[in-house]
């Protein structure tokens, strides 16, 4: 009886942890996506991109660049750091596209691009197969699982989005939690082409 009602109370605590983090991954994504539907621009032309084309999986991630993130400005202690580095390395593809898609299901303005769709653009004439399926956007974007600090109230990710063969960017992205509302930081990009 007591396993039991040990088990259950255990259960009960645990789910309410997972939906609350669920709840704070969903605002963070939906900050971040905001403010790079806000502030990019299709192809340089000036008009505003009206959707987000999420790759849901990406086997090619890899990060190099997280040093930069040592510095104290940002506020992040090297065991989030390390924490973020080795999701990253050990990331199950397959489970965060599943996440991804159940995050991002209601999401206006994003469109969720599984690999198996992604793969039909590939051979001659990838970006104009692209971009005649999509012409509101401005290329695709990958967004990494979230990172929090011990307390919180910090949180870290990646995103890299290409727009064209030579034309793309990697950021990192830290969000600060205010007032439990989820707040965009800092961008410090880290690679760009």
């Amino acid at each position: 009886m007591r396993i039991t009602i040990l088990i259950l109370l255990t259960n009960f605590i645990f789910s309410g942890y997972v939906s609350a983090q669920i709840d704070d991954d969903r605002m963070i994504y939906r900050e971040v996506l905001q403010k790079l539907l806000n502030e990019v621009e299709i192809n340089g032309r000036g008009e505003k991109v009206k959707m987000l084309v999420i790759r849901t999986k990406y086997e090619d991630f890899s990060i190099w660049g997280t040093s930069s993130l040592s510095d104290k400005k940002y506020n992040l202690d090297s065991v989030m750091i390390k924490d973020f580095e080795n999701m990253i390395y050990t990331l199950t593809r397959e489970c965060h596209s599943r996440y991804l898609n159940e995050v991002l299901k209601n999401e206006k303005n994003v469109v969720l691009l599984s690999e198996k769709e992604f793969s039909k653009f590939f051979g001659r004439n990838f970006w104009k197969k692209f971009y005649r399926k999509y012409p509101h956007s401005n290329g695709w974007t990958f967004i990494s699982p979230i990172t929090y600090n011990p307390e919180h109230t910090v949180a870290l990710l990646f995103y890299e989005a290409q727009a064209h063969y030579l034309v793309g960017e990697g950021c990192f992205v830290i969000c600060i939690k205010s007032d439990d509302k989820w707040i965009v930081k800092d961008i410090i990009m880290y690679m760009q082409s």
